[in-house]
C-alpha cells in the first residue's frame, strides 16, 4: 500500500464521518466557522480548506459555504482593522 492509497483512505473516512446524517449539519457549521476564522485571522493556505469544502460537501454547498465564509471573514477583518487599528495609524501621523 503506497501513501496515496492510505492519503485515499483517510479521506474516504472523514467524508464518511461528515456525511453521517446524525452530524452533518453540526460539521457544515463547524466548517464554516474555521473557514471564517481561518480567513478572519487572514492565515495563508485558504484554497486547501476550500478543496476540502468541495471534497466534503459537495460542488454547490461547499462554493455556497466557502463563498459566505469568505465575505464574512473579511467583513470582520476590514471591520477589526477600520475600528481598533485606525486609533493606533492615526496617531503616527
Amino acid at each position: 500500500m503506497n501513501i496515496i492509497d492510505i492519503i485515499y483512505e483517510h479521506l474516504d473516512y472523514i467524508n464518511i464521518v461528515f456525511n453521517n446524517g446524525n452530524h452533518q449539519n453540526i460539521s457544515k457549521i463547524l466548517f464554516f466557522l474555521c473557514i471564517l476564522v481561518y480567513q478572519t485571522i487572514g492565515l495563508p493556505g485558504h484554497v486547501l480548506l476550500m478543496l476540502m469544502a468541495g471534497f466534503f460537501y459537495g460542488t454547490y454547498l461547499g462554493f455556497t459555504l466557502c463563498l459566505t465564509s469568505l465575505v464574512l471573514g473579511s467583513f470582520i477583518f476590514f471591520l477589526f482593522g477600520k475600528n481598533l487599528l485606525l486609533r493606533y495609524f492615526s496617531n503616527i501621523t
